[in-house]
């Protein structure tokens, strides 16, 4: 569980510098943002309800320390069915699978455009 929880913080740097990017493109194209990655800076960039998404979808994690269990009435079964906390925890990071293809699309195939050298400057 501490792997897990490192790496989602891991995550949320990279996170974080992706929207640095980000707003740092919007600045090229001319549009007038605050410094760094605050809440008026992604407003003004059009990110802030992407990035509370991108947020929220990171959450869901097993926490070190919460071993809890939930009780669901099984109406087939005609008894409750018992579900370890940690195992619904894990099947809601399956959500993180859909930054696989941003990962594919923004970061390997576009390493070579305009944007990214702009950046490297």
């Amino acid at each position: 569980k501490g792997i897990v929880v490192g790496s989602t913080f891991v995550t949320f740097f990279f996170l974080y510098q992706y929207y640095d990017a980000a707003i740092s493109l919007r600045r090229l194209t001319g549009v007038r943002l605050g410094s760094g990655v605050s809440m008026s800076s992604l407003r003004g960039a059009g990110l802030f309800y992407q990035c509370l998404l991108e947020i929220a979808m990171h959450l869901p994690q097993p926490v070190p320390g919460l071993d809890t269990t939930l009780s669901v009435y099984n109406k087939g079964v005609g008894r409750n069915s018992v579900y370890d906390m940690d195992s619904i925890l894990c099947v809601a990071m399956f959500v993180r699978m859909a930054y696989l293809p941003r990962f594919y699309g923004e970061v390997l195939s576009d390493l070579r455009s305009d944007a990214a050298q702009a950046i490297s400057r």
